[in-house]
Parts: C-alpha cells; sequence; structure tokens
C-alpha cells in the first residue's frame, strides 16, 4: 500500500522524477539540491584563497578567524557579527526566544518577555491565585465543620452523662 507524502512548504507530492505528473511533484528539495551543489563548488573555488566570508576581502597575511564551518571572517566583520548578536539577545523574549524590539519588552518577575507571554503568565498567575484562594476556603469550610461536629459529639456526652446521673439519684 503506498502512500502520498505532501510537502509542508509548497503542498505538492513529494516523489521522484517520473513517478508523478511534474505539475503536481514538489520541486523544493530539487532547489536546495542544486543550492548544495553551487555552494559545494564555490568552496571548492575558495579552498586554496582565503577570503571573508562576509565582505569578501581577501584575508591572505592578515589576521582571520575561521569558523566552525571553516569559513574565514575577517576582524571587523567578525566583532560586527558579535555586537550584532548581542543587540539581539538585549530584545530577545525570555518564553519564546523570539526577538523583538526593546521597548515591546516587559519585565514580569525579574525576566523580560514578549506581550503574549506576558498575557500567559499572567493567566498562568491568576489560575494558581484562584486555586490558592479555594483550597484556603475549602480548609476553613473542614475546620468549621470538625468544629461543629466536636461541639455536637460534646453536646451529647454531656446528655448522655446528665441523663445517667440523674437515673442513678
Amino acid at each position: 500500500m503506498e502512500t502520498d507524502v505532501v510537502c509542508p512548504d509548497c503542498g505538492k507530492l513529494i516523489a521522484p522524477k517520473g513517478k508523478v505528473d511534474e505539475l503536481r511533484r514538489c520541486k523544493c528539495g530539487d532547489a536546495l539540491a542544486a543550492d548544495k551543489a553551487a555552494s559545494e563548488a564555490a568552496a571548492a573555488a575558495q579552498a586554496g584563497s582565503k577570503h571573508c566570508y562576509v565582505c569578501g576581502a581577501n584575508l591572505a597575511g592578515r589576521v582571520r578567524l575561521k569558523d566552525n564551518l571553516g569559513r574565514y571572517w575577517c576582524k571587523q566583520c567578525a566583532s560586527a557579527d558579535k555586537k550584532a548578536k548581542r543587540r539581539e539577545e538585549k530584545g530577545r523574549c525570555a518564553d519564546c526566544s523570539r526577538v523583538f524590539p526593546p521597548d515591546k519588552l516587559q519585565y514580569f518577575q525579574n525576566a523580560k518577555i514578549c506581550p503574549t507571554c506576558f498575557k500567559n503568565r499572567e493567566k498562568a498567575l491568576e489560575q494558581k491565585i484562584k486555586k490558592q484562594n479555594i483550597s484556603t476556603k475549602q480548609t476553613k469550610h473542614e475546620w468549621k465543620s470538625i468544629l461543629w461536629m466536636g461541639i455536637g459529639a460534646l453536646i451529647l456526652i454531656l446528655l448522655g452523662t446528665l441523663s445517667n446521673y440523674f437515673k442513678i439519684l
């Protein structure tokens, strides 16, 4: 039994060439394969030369940095990237990790969060307070019931003792 797999990006069927009609076939993977081949060819062409990955400056004989993917960065581009990352971290929501302008973030319990997460935290806090209030009221009601049962038991014991006392006399 064969099942059709649908691409989440374009909504077409994922299948090799010739299996389904070309109008119904997803071509997202073909574009990724072409991009990968082009980037591998560019990397092979630049394997002998040392150029900045960002600005393209020739780094032969200059101070340079190499990232974990083997790309070279000039000192200026690396520091600019580091500053941009720091700036981005300042505007990141503590809950959902999305980036926002710093003026959109709000403090809630010592964390800067976005308006959506702020509302979610408020709702959760309100529910926690309601639950705590219900629990407190329930505990008070239970103690009140125990008190009244104790008073009733004391009255019954007193009546029993008095009735036994008056029968003896």
